[in-house]
């Protein structure tokens, strides 16, 4: 039971979230699946202690942070089934590695791991932004399908179309939600690319996607 909820609090849950992400990926890309897969899921259990919080709601207990996921937005913000399916299936995994000693996670299965950890932090992430800094509570409803948010339909086509390439847009977001300064993303990629991105550039595609999916 977490006894502050205060923003530091909050914060360190989220980097914890951060780091788990970071260490996942580095662990799947070193071949160690079972450790790959053990951080995705605390991943996902940071990110969702740390998202409760704002709800005054201090669990650490898996079952109940689950239970109050489900409720508060897969049923009542409608965010998404996918969700929780992805939480239990990472956590089905790590404790079928804790106490079954002959059983070891595929490739396959850690791969998918973290590709779940994305879709969750992700999710949460979203949604953080927007009743934190923009204090708003709007649902966040991803495709169970594709994990995307639904984008603004455009029948006409009408406004200033988006100079910067989806793949750069992609790795806009990838960097922000690792935590990064939009002034820290927009010097990486203007190296990696050889094309000038200024920070300014970088907060337009960020306010973008998080108020409109």
């Amino acid at each position: 039971m977490i006894n502050k909820t205060d923003n530091r609090t909050r914060g360190v849950l989220w980097y914890k979230a951060t780091v788990n992400y970071r260490a996942a990926q580095l662990l799947l890309d070193h071949g160690c699946y079972d450790a790959a897969n053990d951080r995705a899921f605390f991943c996902m259990y940071y990110s969702a202690i740390a998202i409760l919080t704002l709800d005054d709601i201090n669990e650490t207990k898996t079952d109940a942070v689950i239970n109050h996921i489900e409720q508060l937005y897969v049923i009542q913000r409608n965010c998404g089934s996918r969700l929780i399916e992805v939480f239990e299936t990472a956590r089905k995994i790590r404790n079928e590695g804790i106490y079954d000693h002959d059983l070891t996670v595929t490739q396959e299965d850690a791969e998918q791991s973290v590709k779940d950890a994305e879709y969750f932090f992700g999710t949460l992430h979203d949604i953080m932004y927007r009743r934190v800094v923009l204090k708003l509570d709007l649902p966040v409803k991803r495709c169970d399908v594709c994990g995307q948010t639904p984008r603004t339909h455009n029948e006409r086509g009408a406004g200033r179309k988006s100079t910067v390439p989806q793949e750069t847009a992609n790795e806009i977001m990838e960097l922000y939600r690792e935590g990064l300064s939009q002034a820290v993303i927009a010097a990486k990629l203007t190296e990696k690319h050889g094309v000038h991105i200024g920070r300014t550039t970088v907060g337009k595609i960020i306010r973008k996607v998080t108020l409109c999916g």
